[in-house]
């Protein structure tokens, strides 16, 4: 066995035997939280219209969990490409690290062979400074991206293709030791690299950020986070009526309240249970909601989040989050403005009328907002229909829209059908497992049947996934592709005479003798020295493509043939980045966007706060 498969293997054995990390209850770092009595109350401030007589206007969203988590970890399979140096003050805790939670030199194991000095050592290893944000709130299991970085005084080229061993991620752990390591930790982070696959090893510039990576959704959150409305000015009576105001709109169906109010100063917030799945958008709809309740009072706040509507200047979303947040009892007054004049008020309202469950009304509205090209409102009217899957008027002008001419139109119909859970028009492969059979595939590849020309979308947070738009699409007849750093070779091959067929059939019974014996594609992948890996045969298309390189390279337990080159999930996009670029793949190649992280209104001033002046 190869060095290079060694430390793989090493990699897979100590993952086996990783441990779920514990709790702990994090009341002790409420002390960060400033409960001062604010100043300069009688300065005169200026409350957006959109937050009077809300929650935002009267309470701060607060959480322990808003600042970052992080760790020092180590990425393995990075072939030459890692480094042998460890800061120093970094040793001691590695060491028992590697030892105690990766086995690393444990007989029960299998990895009593190879000590701690050995792996760190080896160049197909890299140290790391794994950090994450957990948001506000956030509940136990939900999962975010981490980002990684090899720290300047080591000599690691890149982390493409790297594995990150299971690590604790802990409060306040600063990068110039491991500060924080006995506090319990918050998140647990693992997986595989993703690294930017536009970039240029041979530029300089570039060479810098090949030592940064990305885990998509590589981070776990070990225990719901606290979140607290904190009130700008406090006061017992404030907070009582907040307390009632909040539960009497989210009823709680577990033991403890939506909303504890614990003192003059702050209410605790729970997650409702139906919200966990999308907690942010709870969270909107609590900062957002109306202080005051009532038939009388809700209509004539409704009223006025109405006339609002059609200001020029008017921020359409929060006013209508507000309507969505008062609920049901609004709908007579949000029907009315369907027809307004001004094409965003009609877009918002039909939103909220639809989230309020006016399917019959709204429904049809966002459907054909959505069908009309160039209407600027078209993306998010595709956006929300998505999230609404009984719109069933919406569900063949959806389908329509894959076949549009607008790239960014078709991603965001095919994301929409996807929320929707309509595969009429997508077959889904998964590529790959983890290192047991039950978990999720290491990504997936989405064929979807769409018309026009081919687009390859690949996603970058999340869950790993390569979208192909446009069935059975072609490799370019004639290839001879390599990679930068020469990892992978794919080049076209002429039809094979029978006697070589023959031949590669004995040494390889699961190839397709109909591939070989017309024109064909060639693919392998170089390993350390001048080995390289089995070469592979498959028809021009892209899906068998992908599915070699990201296919493990461990043996069929059945066949004891080896199925794919075990490429990671930024490896095979990066190759398909390239090739099209290159024109081996007729497509235009899209990586979607990283997502900016939604914020609650935190800093929204209230009466008698100095927070904004006029």
């Amino acid at each position: 066995m190869n060095r290079r498969c060694r430390w793989i293997a090493v990699g897979v054995l100590v993952m086996l035997g990783a441990f779920s990390a514990g709790c702990t209850n994090s009341s002790s770092q409420w002390k960060k939280i400033s409960l001062r009595r604010p100043s300069g109350e009688n300065e005169k401030i200026a409350v957006p219209s959109a937050v009077q007589d809300t929650v935002a206007e009267v309470c701060t969203l607060v959480s322990s969990s808003d600042a970052p988590i992080s760790a020092w970890g180590v990425v393995v399979g990075l072939g030459e490409k890692g480094s042998s140096e460890v800061p120093p003050e970094l040793m001691a805790d590695l060491t028992k690290y590697l030892k105690s939670q990766i086995n690393i030199s444990s007989a029960t194991r299998d990895t009593e062979g190879v000590t701690v000095s050995e792996f760190l050592e080896d160049r197909d290893t890299a140290i790391v400074q794994v950090e994450a944000v957990i948001p506000p709130g956030a509940p136990r299991g939900t999962k975010v991206d981490v980002l990684l970085s090899a720290p300047p005084r080591t000599q690691t080229i890149s982390l493409e293709g790297g594995l990150l061993l299971p690590i604790d991620l802990r409060w306040e752990q600063g990068a110039g030791g491991m500060r924080g390591r006995h506090l319990k930790p918050l998140g647990r982070a693992e997986g595989s690299v993703f690294v930017n696959p536009f970039l240029n090893p041979q530029k300089p510039s570039d060479r810098v950020r090949l030592r940064q990576g990305r885990i998509l959704g590589g981070a776990r959150v070990l225990q719901d986070m606290p979140l607290r409305l904190q009130l700008r000015e406090p006061d017992y009576l404030t907070c009582n009526v907040l307390q009632k105001r909040i539960n009497e709109r989210f009823p709680s169906r577990r033991r403890n309240p939506v909303a504890e109010a614990k003192s003059r100063y702050y209410i605790e917030i729970h997650i409702p249970e139906e919200y966990r799945a999308d907690y942010l958008h709870f969270l909107e709809l609590l900062m957002h909601l109306p202080l005051r309740s009532g038939p009388g009072v809700f209509e004539a706040h409704a009223a006025r989040i109405a006339e609002a509507m059609e200001a020029p200047d008017a921020d359409h979303d929060s006013l209508a989050m507000v309507w969505e947040s008062m609920g049901r009892a609004v709908l007579p007054v949000v029907q009315k403005m369907y027809a307004s004049k001004n094409p965003e008020v009609t877009l918002y309202a039909a939103r909220t009328g639809l989230r309020l469950g006016d399917r019959g009304l709204a429904g049809p509205i966002l459907a054909r907002i959505a069908e009309k090209s160039g209407d600027p409102r078209q993306l998010r009217a595709i956006a929300e229909l998505g999230l609404h899957p009984d719109v069933y008027e919406a569900m063949q002008p959806l389908r329509d829209l894959l076949n549009d001419r607008n790239v960014l139109v078709r991603i965001a119909a095919y994301e929409a059908l996807i929320q929707r859970g309509d595969f009429s028009r997508i077959q889904r492969h998964a590529v790959d497992r983890g290192a047991f059979e039950e978990e999720a595939p290491a990504f997936t590849v989405d064929v979807v049947d769409s018309q026009g020309d081919f687009v390859v979308y690949a996603l970058r947070t999340a869950t790993p996934r390569i979208v192909l738009f446009g069935k059975n699409m072609p490799l370019a007849r004639s290839i001879f592709f390599t990679d930068p750093n020469e990892t992978v070779a794919i080049f076209s091959k002429k039809a094979l005479p029978a006697e070589q067929i023959e031949k590669l059939k004995q040494a390889d019974p699961d190839l397709a003798e109909d591939v070989l014996r017309g024109d064909h594609v060639v693919v392998y992948r170089k390993l350390l020295g001048e080995e390289i890996s089995k070469k592979y045969r498959i028809p021009f298309k892209v899906w068998p493509l992908i599915r070699v390189l990201g296919s493990r390279p461990r043996p069929n337990v059945e066949t004891g043939m080896v199925p794919g080159l075990g490429l990671s999930y930024s490896q095979v996009v990066g190759v398909l980045c390239r090739m099209c670029k290159d024109n081996s793949i007729h497509a235009k190649f899209i990586l979607q966007p990283l997502p900016e992280l939604r914020r609650m209104y935190q800093l929204t001033p209230s009466k008698g706060r100095p927070d904004v002046k006029e």
